[in-house]
Order: structure tokens, then sequence, then C-alpha cells
């Protein structure tokens, strides 16, 4: 509920600070004293438009602030999901500056505007005949149903058994619009994965045949270059060979003088033994590279193959081709996978569908049941308001364009008749704006037995009745007020005299600019006041009378 409100700078008010109680508060005053004011202050907590024509001092920013006791809101929930500390007494700010730059906080963490109006709707329902849009709107009517069905768990289980059909929907639709693409190149990537797979490439066979080619290719020059070698090594007359022969036999004689001499000579002894194995080798090489025509044209056309498929795919290196292999492959295993998952989520879509249409049959029947009893007190409640032949009939009919949505398989329309004998036509083709803000009191007052609702507010709703029916609405609004948090603006004595607490707002005029005041009125006050609403500023005692009467109802 609304504890406190506390305005600085805002339009007619200069400073204000109210706290407010339990029950049912009227707030009275006269025309033009600024009661409207009130609510446009208020409406700023709920998030509504603001700009600089609203500060009262231009070189003054605007503060309106509100604390609210929320612990029985159940809105834990909502206060961890955007990330706001949760506090049972919530304060929540709004700042206006000149440059018409608006701040909100909500226990001094700065939020945005939209997140304040979702927050503000759960806090305050403003009632007036301004405020009965949503009466005419389907989703709306479809709640009221609800809460008076008391399938509260039937339906948050129908919802979340919506939300994974709407989720596994998606996700088919993905897979499918991703299993079209796949198909469309399919035959692209097999074709692919064909041509790269038939071509059996190893890691390092480029290096190797390029390797070998060269050799191939260069085969004469490299025999003739082996076979010179051979010859200054171990075939001519004068070769490495023969001469570090005579050089061993020369130290040889001479290293029993000097053990230094006879290690130079074991060195060059082991030398001459792998000059001799170079020799060998260099001739066995020589005898296995022979020129070969067939071979070498082999080796060309594998190395073309290797080229050719590298530019195609725009790689440089076997490697990275056997990776585009192994991708083309994973795409048409990934293909598979997909049709696979296609088909069970298909599977599982048509479960959640038989589920959904069991439990929406299940809602629909006690939406049905609870409309009879909606309409019979409805009857009732309309009659005390002035509506005596008043009718409200309550059409629940399967939704147009697809078996459900996540309210269930039905929608609702409430059809109204104000008079016997008419026709039950949709509410905003038959009821004027009174009758629509009567019609929305009496829901109201039927949903507050049923549920915890935020602190109401109602605006004015007295325009176009008087007397008794004014009586009978005041009850209503009593009536609900036992339950909730209500603060109601009026002009009419019959409802101020409904009142817990009484407020009244009046208007200072003595200083340069005109302030807007708010004061709680004492019993004695209330009578005087109730008593001026009733018959002027000067009223006789028998208008005291009737304003003691009223406040005894």
């Amino acid at each position: 509920m609304l504890t406190r409100l506390s305005i600085q700078n805002y339009v007619l008010i200069d400073s204000l600070d109210v706290s407010w109680n339990e029950g049912l508060t009227v707030i009275t005053g006269e025309t033009g004293a600024g009661k409207s004011i009130l609510l446009g202050a208020l409406g700023l907590i709920l998030g509504d438009r603001a700009d600089n024509k609203a500060l009262l001092d231009k070189k003054k920013k605007c503060v309106v602030e509100a604390e609210f006791s929320i612990g029985n809101y159940g809105l834990k929930k909502f206060f961890y999901a955007h990330e706001l500390d949760y506090e049972p007494q919530t304060i929540i700010r709004r700042e206006i500056n000149a440059e018409s730059k608006s701040r909100a906080f909500v226990n001094d963490s700065p939020v945005s505007v939209t997140l304040l109006r979702s927050l503000g709707s759960k806090l305050i329902d403003i009632h007036s005949q301004h405020e009965t849009l949503a009466l005419n709107q389907s989703e709306f009517q479809l709640s009221v149903l609800d809460l008076f069905a008391g399938h509260a768990k039937e339906l948050e289980a129908f919802r979340e058994i919506y939300h994974q059909f709407s989720t596994s929907r998606k996700k088919l639709e993905q897979l499918l619009e991703e299993d079209r693409n796949f198909k469309s190149q399919a035959d692209y990537f097999s074709y692919q994965l064909n041509e790269i797979d038939q071509a059996q490439l190893h890691p390092g066979e480029q290096e190797k045949t390029e390797q070998e080619l060269a050799t191939l290719e260069n085969a004469e020059a490299i025999k003739s270059g082996l076979a010179g070698a051979i010859a200054l090594l171990s075939e001519n007359e004068n070769s490495i060979l023969q001469q570090a022969t005579s050089m061993y036999s020369v130290l040889s004689g001479i290293s029993k003088f000097n053990p230094e001499i006879k290690t130079l000579a074991e060195r060059l002894q082991t030398c001459s033994i792998e000059l001799k194995d170079i020799s060998s080798d260099l001739d066995s090489l020589c005898e296995s590279i022979q020129p070969d025509p067939q071979h070498t044209a082999l080796l060309s056309e594998r190395l073309d193959l290797m080229y050719t498929l590298q530019r195609k795919h725009n790689v440089s290196t076997i490697e990275a081709l056997l990776e585009v292999r192994d991708s083309f492959r994973q795409k048409l295993s990934a293909m598979q996978n997909t049709e696979d998952e296609i088909s069970k989520l298909k599977s599982t879509l048509n479960e959640l569908q038989t589920r959904l249409k069991t439990s929406g049959e299940k809602i629909s029947s006690n939406r049905k049941k609870a409309a009879v009893k909606i309409e019979s007190e409805i009857r009732k409640l309309l009659a005390e308001t002035g509506i005596p032949h008043g009718n409200l009939k309550i059409e629940i009919t399967p939704i147009d364009d697809r078996p459900f949505d996540e309210n269930g398989i039905d929608k609702a329309e409430f059809l109204f008749s104000a008079n016997k004998g008419v026709a039950f036509e949709s509410l905003q083709r038959v009821a004027s704006g009174g009758e629509l803000s009567r019609l929305m009191l009496c829901i109201k007052n039927m949903l507050a037995k049923l549920t915890a609702m935020p602190t109401m507010i109602f605006d004015e709703i007295d325009s176009g009745i008087s007397g008794e029916i004014a009586i009978r609405v005041g009850n209503i609004i009593r009536q609900i007020s036992e339950r909730h948090q209500v603060i109601m603006i009026t002009h009419l004595p019959q409802m101020a005299g409904k009142g817990k607490n009484h407020f009244l707002v009046y208007k200072e005029d003595h200083a340069a600019i005109p302030a807007t005041r708010i004061r709680r009125l004492s019993e004695e006050e209330r009578i005087s006041e109730i008593a001026k609403m009733i018959a002027g500023n000067k009223p006789s005692g028998k208008a005291i009378e009737n304003a003691k009467e009223l406040l005894e109802k």
C-alpha cells in the first residue's frame, strides 16, 4: 500500500508530504484546488511522460517520491529479475530538471521509465471514466474469468507447457530452414568431398612428391655431378682417398717418435674409412638415379591434381586441403543429425500439443462455470449502482486463427445490456462512460475478494450519480477498502461520508503564486466539510445534521 507521498516543485505544489493509512481515504476540495495535480504527480511515479512545464520554479528540479509497503504483493521475483534491491518498504523517486530530463529510482537504484511503468502498474490502480478502456480488452476480460475460476496453478502449468511448445516450435522452424539450406547444397558438399576423397591425399605427400619429381627431372645433371664427385674422391689417379692413404703412411712411419702424431694418424685413418663409405654411397646413389619419363609424368600429374584442388579451395597445403575435406564431411553429418532432430522435435510437438489440448479444455470448462457466477453477481451489483436492468453476458469462444495461445484455447468477450429487452452488444458499442465506470467498479469489488490488489484510486467516478445511488456506490467502494487500500477523490457528500480518513485539498492565494495544500481533517472538520458539500460555504444546522448522518451510515 501507499504509505507516504512527497511532492516538491510540481505545478502549484511547492512542497507537500502526506502519510496515508489503510482502508478508505477520501479527498475532497473545491474545483481547481489541485486534486488532479496530486494524481498528476502520482502519475510520474507510475511512469507517465514528464517535461519542464510541470515545474513550479523553473530554476529548481521537481522531485516526487512515494513509499510503498509491498511485503504482501509477491514482488520479490520481479525485483530480482530486474536486479533491484528488494525492500518491504520500497521507495520510488522521480526527478525532472529544467531541460525536461527525467530520472527514476527504485530504492535508490536508477531505472528506466519503462521499468517504472511496469512496477507502477503493480502498485497503483487508478479507476476513472478514462481508465475503463481495459474493460474492453479481451486479455483483461479473460484474466477476470481466470481469477473467478480459481485455476491459477492449472493456468501456470498450461503456460509452462505452452512455453515449451513455443520454444520447440521456433527451434523446429530454425532446423527446417537449416535443413532446406543444407539440402540445397547437399550435392555440392557430396561432390567436393568425393573429389578430395578420391585423390587419396596424405599429410607430407606434396613435399615428398615435389622432391622426387625434382630429382627425376634433373636425373642427368645429378648423375653427372655424382660421377664427378666419385672420380675426385676415389677414381682419379691422384684421388682424395689415395692422397689420404699416402698421408697416413707418412704419419704412421713417424708416429713412434711423438704420441700426438700417432693420434693424428689415427684420426686420418678414420677419415679415410668415412671417405670410402661416402664414395660407396655416392656410387649407389648414382646407380639408383635413372631417367624415367613415365614415372616423371605420373608424379607431375599427381602434383597438378594437388595444386588444382588447393587453388579450388583457396588453400596452399595438403593439410589444409584435408581440413576442407573434414568440414564437408561434418556438414553432411550435421545434415543427417538435423533430420534426426527434426523428427524428434515433431514428435515432441505432437505430444505437447496433445497436453495443451487436454489442459486447455479443462481451463475452458472452468471459465464457463465461472462466467455463470460472474454474470449473476454482476447483475446484483449493477442494480446497487443504479443500473437496475443492467446485465452482463460473457461469451467464451475458441481462438480464431490457431488452436491455442498462452492463455489457453479461448477468447472472451463481455457483452452488456443496460435496459430490459435490449439485446446484448459489446461494451464499447452500448455502454456509456458512466456505465462502464460502474461496471468496472462492480468487477473490482468482486476481484478484491479473491486476490491481493494494488492501491486503488477512484478519481471522480461519482459523475452522473447522486442521492441513494451515490450511497450505494460508496458502500461498494468501502467494501473494497476492507481488504485493500483505497483512495477516492469525490465531489459528493454521500461518497465522502464513507471514508475512514479524509483529506481536504485547498489553495492558498495569499502568496504571489497560489499554492496547493492538503491536510487531514479531524472528525469535527469532516462534519463541517461534508456539510459545505451539501449546502455551500455557510451550511445550515440541517446540513450539519445531514453530514453527521452520512458519516454514521
